[in-house]
Order: C-alpha cells, then sequence, then structure tokens
C-alpha cells in the first residue's frame, strides 16, 4: 500500500527478541513511504544516541526498504529532497558503529 499525504510514524526500538522497548510516534507532515521510512530511522538514531544503550550496545537497523538502507551508506545517491535526512541517518548510524 503506497500512502502520500500526512503521515505519523509508528516504529519502535526492539531488542533481538523482538520486545519493543521504546515506541514512538510523530507526525512528520507530507511525505512518501520512503521519506516516512527515512524519518522512523532518524528518530530511532536519535532515541538511540541519547540513551544509556548507545554505551554497550550497537544500534541495528532493520528495514524493508532497500532504498532507504542504499541512501543511508551513500547518501549522495539519494534525491536532492531526501539528501539532508538520509546524510543525518549516515551521520548518526556511524557514530553508533
Amino acid at each position: 500500500m503506497v500512502l502520500l499525504g500526512e503521515v505519523l510514524a509508528l516504529p519502535g526500538l526492539v531488542d533481538p527478541k523482538g520486545i519493543v522497548l521504546i515506541r514512538f510516534s510523530k507526525s512528520i507532515g507530507l511525505s512518501d513511504p520512503t521519506g516516512v521510512e527515512l524519518s522512523a530511522i532518524l528518530e530511532a538514531c536519535i532515541l538511540f544516541q541519547s540513551s544509556p544503550w548507545v554505551e554497550r550496545y550497537k544500534l541495528v537497523i532493520e528495514s524493508d526498504s532497500f532504498v532507504s538502507v542504499k541512501w543511508i551508506a551513500n547518501p549522495c545517491a539519494a534525491p536532492a529532497n531526501f539528501f539532508q535526512i538520509a546524510s543525518k541517518c549516515s551521520a548518526l548510524c556511524l557514530e553508533s558503529d
């Protein structure tokens, strides 16, 4: 299903057993599915970086969006309208390595 319009991202951080540690929602305005995915990844990275878990654990991002993962790995491959958010995600993901 493709949704275009005002969206509310409802992702979360889960442990290896699939137990939800943090669930969050945030209105991100108008976006397409890739924009929603990137926004959710960015929010998860920000939450993780500000948590006590950052000292003891690595953040593993799982996504069904190949495009989002590709753009986070190489923000220069993202179109101009997604470059900034892909760059922020990339910086935060690399920071947690």
